[in-house]
């Protein structure tokens, strides 16, 4: 995997680098169906770490909040985030709980069925249409047409 094109690294070798020594990377590799995967509590782990630490880089970004304030408003030292964002610390459901909290966000951790996943699908608000059944027959108004009573109105 280390071919050189013309004197420099190439691209391959570049990102596969960045996963050196990754166990998770190495099992992929190894294991023929990436749905034996999902029978993997340690891949699973690191997976749902992975997600969760990418989650909180983004709040963190969008807040323009640094790993000082972060630590700040948990409580905890500047190292112990570090830890957590470079995915050295195990997290339990109160660090997760933890950190959201501080972020003023929100943490979803379900469980499905394999080969189910979780879809986020967007809500179309449908237009409301006044319909003929909304239609009352008024005695007391005058048809444009015909200048006679019962022209009617739509409902209110």
């Amino acid at each position: 995997m280390q071919k050189k094109t013309q004197g420099a690294i190439s691209v391959e070798e570049d990102i596969w680098a960045e996963f050196e020594g990754v166990p998770t990377v190495e099992k992929i590799v190894k294991n023929s169906s990436p749905l034996d995967l999902d029978a993997d509590p340690e891949f699973v782990a690191g997976y749902l770490k992975a997600q969760f630490v990418e989650d909180i880089f983004k709040a963190m970004h969008e807040q323009g909040i640094n790993r000082n304030q972060l630590a700040a408003k948990l409580g905890k030292s500047r190292q112990y985030v570090g830890r957590i964002l470079n995915e050295k610390a195990n997290f339990t459901l109160e660090t997760l709980a933890e950190i959201a909290c501080a972020l003023n966000m929100q943490v979803a951790a379900r469980m499905y069925a394999r080969g189910e996943r979780s879809v986020i699908l967007p809500i179309v608000k449908k237009p409301q249409l006044t319909l003929f059944s909304d239609y009352v027959p008024d005695t007391n108004t005058v048809s444009p047409k015909t200048g006679g009573k019962n022209a009617g109105h739509l409902a209110a």
